[in-house]
């Protein structure tokens, strides 16, 4: 098993380096292995792939299942295997979020499914340099060296470790402002890690978005919770067993509504 992972690591390392040395804001795919606790509630951690795609203009991070199922939507499915068609029918994915960055414009979008195949996002502006404190601390992951940088956001602390000789201001979910890429970020907490997997070039184009309608962040919140009653129609007969109690629609609702409340988010405030 160490030497699969020394293997990958070497690899990453020589597909980084490659391409480091003439890189600027480029059109690229940063992927990264995402560990984070879904739940407020419950202490198990789920893993997943997320991408990070990056233009000259705009960012998107999006995880890895949840472009499959856009792509599905958008019957864009000739590089899908089996298993991630199936997947992408099932509508399964660990983060059902999107982000985008909107570099020349200095704010980003947080968009997510509030009914049937339709979308709502709320507006923030891009995380700024000045909530950095740059730490003399260096390290070499995936063969790139590295320095440390901590900030406080969304309610948690964060410790990054980020890469200037990959020089494009731009990391995992809402994160960026470094002089250089975020190679790994997690929360003191432990809720979060994020860690580089991949870099390469983008050779066709970015993901296909679904249209989404900006709205007030509260406004969006309140969509997310009025998406379960959008889900069963008011006239469904839904006899529902969980963990041994039979729900109707009602109670259905309102435990699936618990269940969103309980999202362990990346931002606490």
């Amino acid at each position: 098993m160490k030497i699969l992972i020394t293997a990958i690591l070497l690899q990453i390392s020589f597909q980084l380096n490659s391409l480091s040395d003439s890189l600027e804001r480029d059109n690229i795919i940063v992927t990264y292995i995402t560990t984070f606790k879904k739940y407020k509630s419950r202490p198990n951690l789920t893993e997943t792939l997320m991408k990070l795609y990056i233009t000259d203009t705009t960012s998107i991070f999006i995880d890895s299942d949840l472009e499959n199922i856009f792509k599905l939507d958008a019957s864009d499915i000739d590089d899908l295997t089996g298993s991630q068609i199936k997947k992408a029918k099932d509508r399964i994915s660990s983060i059902k979020y999107f982000i985008q960055k909107f570099h020349n414009k200095e704010y980003m979008t947080l968009s997510q499914e509030v009914s049937r195949k339709q979308f709502a996002g709320y507006r923030q502006e891009m995380m700024l340099p000045d909530i950095w404190h740059i730490r003399r601390d260096t390290a070499t992951i995936a063969g790139l060296k590295s320095l440390k940088a901590e900030c406080k956001y969304g309610g948690r602390e964060w410790t990054a470790w980020f890469s200037p000789e990959v020089p494009i201001s731009d990391g995992p979910s809402k994160f960026s402002g470094l002089p250089g890429l975020i190679v790994k970020l997690e929360s003191a907490d432990g809720d979060y890690q994020f860690i580089l997997n991949g870099l390469e070039r983008l050779k066709n184009r970015a993901p296909k978005l679904p249209d989404t309608q900006i709205v007030e962040r509260d406004k969006f919140k309140n969509l997310r919770l009025a998406y379960y009653e959008n889900l069963i129609p008011p006239n469904s007969k839904v006899n529902l067993t969980i963990e041994g109690k039979l729900y109707n629609r009602e109670e259905t609702i309102e435990y699936l509504k618990r269940g969103e409340l309980d999202n362990n988010l990346l931002e606490l405030e």
